[in-house]
């Protein structure tokens, strides 16, 4: 192998280790479906930088709405083939006052001109696969050069959501984008190569003085689930919250009880069919 081949060669393993290639073909079948009329779904830029609590950040490609102002601010995520099994389960409690199949997202809107930008969560659609708890699983193939393992569903969450909240701070910034009395709804995804899978474990049913499961949980393959997420203080964005803050509960729901989606390679046709029609 000449030098030329050698610079090639690690060339390829780079992008496919960085999950550039992932990232365009997603992009191109959304678009691909969007043409074919099977999404309503259209691509409006891929990089795009935000900056949240003074941390800069680019979203991997934003798709929108045209005949309503609701995002999606899409993160990619190849994973590693030895920990390609995402499993997710439900907790039993969670919080109060909020229905457990809400699908939240972000909200930005003001109510006049010159009014600032406000926040607050928005019960976008409803959705029984929503979970609570997500763990990599190994799978029986080989390990690739990918650096995600154990850590790869937080590190997606944690991204697709610096890019949510740096998205509703650049509203902040350029509130002449919101028409007054109107809002936009930001919706966080995240599209993975791993696998899903879905477990109806009874978390509660464990042995107290073990505090071992007692039953096997048992799993199903989905396309698509709902990840139901408490975002940390150290990426929210800094609007307004549009709402009461006065107990516990409220902040939790106003400030940090968001819900991402997490879709897997083979529910990306589904996925955004089904998310078309809310």
């Amino acid at each position: 192998m000449d030098k030329a081949e050698q610079i090639s060669d690690g060339f390829h393993k780079l992008l496919n280790q960085h999950g550039f290639g992932f990232q365009y073909a997603v992009l191109k079948r959304a678009m691909d479906l969007a043409t074919s009329k099977h999404s309503k779904w259209q691509a409006q830029a891929s990089e795009f930088p935000t900056e949240v609590q003074d941390k800069p950040t680019h979203i991997d490609f934003l798709l929108k709405r045209p005949e309503r102002d609701y995002f999606l601010v899409c993160e990619c995520k190849r994973v590693n083939a030895s920990l390609a099994n995402w499993c997710f389960a439900k907790s039993p409690f969670v919080r109060l006052y909020l229905k457990s199949t809400s699908v939240i997202a972000e909200q930005v809107t003001r109510v006049s001109d010159g009014s600032p930008v406000f926040s607050k969560p928005y019960q976008w659609a409803q959705s029984p696969n929503i979970f609570h708890l997500g763990l990599e699983v190994r799978a029986n193939q080989k390990s690739d050069s990918i650096d995600s393992g154990r850590n790869a569903i937080t590190e997606a969450v944690t991204q697709v959501l610096r890019g949510t909240n740096g998205l509703a701070n650049l509203y902040g910034r350029y509130p002449q984008m919101l028409k007054p009395s109107s809002h936009t709804l930001l919706i966080p995804v995240v599209f993975t190569t791993a696998t899903l899978w879905m477990s109806d474990v009874k978390l509660d049913s464990a042995d107290v003085e073990t505090g071992k499961l007692t039953n096997t949980a048992e799993l199903r393959k989905t396309g698509w689930l709902i990840y139901d997420h408490h975002q940390s203080p150290g990426i929210r964005h800094s609007l307004l919250a549009d709402g009461a803050l006065n107990t516990l509960d409220q902040i939790l729901i106003m400030q940090y009880a968001r819900s991402i989606c997490i879709v897997s390679w083979e529910g990306i046709d589904d996925f955004l069919s089904w998310s078309s029609a809310q």
